[in-house]
């Protein structure tokens, strides 16, 4: 990604780059400005955004500076590429985002209610030894990512978090951890991706594209409003289909029934909001409130499907979000040998 193209925009007042800078700016949760590079070394570069736009109209073209990837934590936007006739791209915190040095595109926020990212760029060499392990990556040397979108699996999602919260302890971080939990999480990231174009492979017809956009259409509704206590009918109605109709091209396409998808965006907020009320952050918050605020019928059935997402119950993820070294060794990093 483009580190500096939009520096200007950036203050502790906030701002956005998929927009132009609004006037005095809105704040920002926290403090932090929009967007900032919080860990750099050779192979890696670690930051996040914070976009608030100003509506859902589709922002000018970007291009990214390097091959990245990119977590959604919050919020949803979309990606453009290729024009009106190019693919859109619904990015919400089960995806994560496959960007070569040099692509370009643009970005728009339904609903306009914004987006949280954190994105991890690696160096060129990283990235083609890593993609050497599934494909030919010296055939094309400068995009070595031949997709642009997989879903992000518990187990990677929560590595990620950890790794950027030690990237955020600055001088204080373990930098030998952080370069090698970001290598595991590209690894990891890589394999589900290659997974999912098999899953896929296939004549692309009019047909399946059309399934996939009511598919992405459908996730987008979702992550727009997934603290509602939606049905299926309800999904099913906004993006003009039949529930069965949906259940089936969904499934197929986001490799999830809706059901588990809206709970694992539901429980990817969870992991955000425990975050902010760790013991270090100095901030409380009730575990039932929380439940509540996210859609869960009960406390229970948010402790209970938080147990089964992440192998711990919230209380104690809570305790741990900050420490990289015991999520790592909880199980994490003995999938990385298994990335290939």
């Amino acid at each position: 990604m483009t580190l500096h193209r939009f520096d200007s925009y950036f203050g502790e007042t906030g701002g956005c780059e998929c927009q132009a800078p609004v006037r005095p700016g809105r704040p920002v949760l926290g403090g932090w400005p929009s967007r900032g590079t919080v860990f750099e070394s050779g192979p890696v570069s670690i930051g996040y955004t914070r976009c608030r736009p100003t509506s859902d109209a589709m922002g000018s073209d970007v291009r990214s500076g390097s091959h990245t990837l990119t977590f959604p934590t919050r919020g949803v936007f979309r990606m453009h590429i290729g024009g009106p006739a190019g693919r859109v791209f619904t990015c919400d915190p089960n995806s994560v985002i496959f960007q070569n040095a040099g692509d370009v595109f643009r970005t728009s926020h339904p609903g306009a209610i914004g987006d949280e990212t954190v994105w991890v760029s690696f160096r060129n060499d990283v990235v083609q030894e890593a993609v050497r392990a599934h494909d030919d990556a010296e055939a094309r040397p400068e995009l070595p990512f031949p997709f642009t979108m997989a879903p992000s699996d518990p187990g990677t999602f929560l590595l990620m978090r950890a790794m950027f919260a030690e990237a955020c302890r600055g001088v204080d971080a373990d930098r030998a951890l952080v370069e090698e939990t970001a290598v595991g999480v590209l690894r990891l990231s890589l394999a589900r991706g290659f997974e999912q174009i098999a899953s896929l492979a296939g004549p692309r017809r009019t047909t399946v594209r059309a399934h996939a956009d009511i598919a992405e259409n459908a996730k987008a509704f979702m992550a727009m409003r997934c603290a509602d206590r939606m049905t299926i009918e309800d999904v099913a109605k906004h993006v003009h289909v039949s529930p069965y109709h949906l259940c089936r091209l969904f499934h197929k396409h986001a490799g999830l029934p809706i059901h588990r998808y809206l709970n694992r965006l539901r429980l990817r907020v969870a992991l955000d909001r425990l975050h902010e009320s760790a013991p270090e952050s100095g901030n409380g918050g009730g575990l039932a409130t929380l439940a509540v605020d996210l859609g869960f019928a009960s406390h229970s059935h948010f402790c209970d499907a938080f147990r089964k997402e992440y192998g711990l119950p919230p209380s104690i993820m809570r305790e741990r979000m900050g420490d990289l070294r015991a999520i790592a060794e909880g199980g994490a990093v003995g999938k990385w040998d298994d990335a290939k």
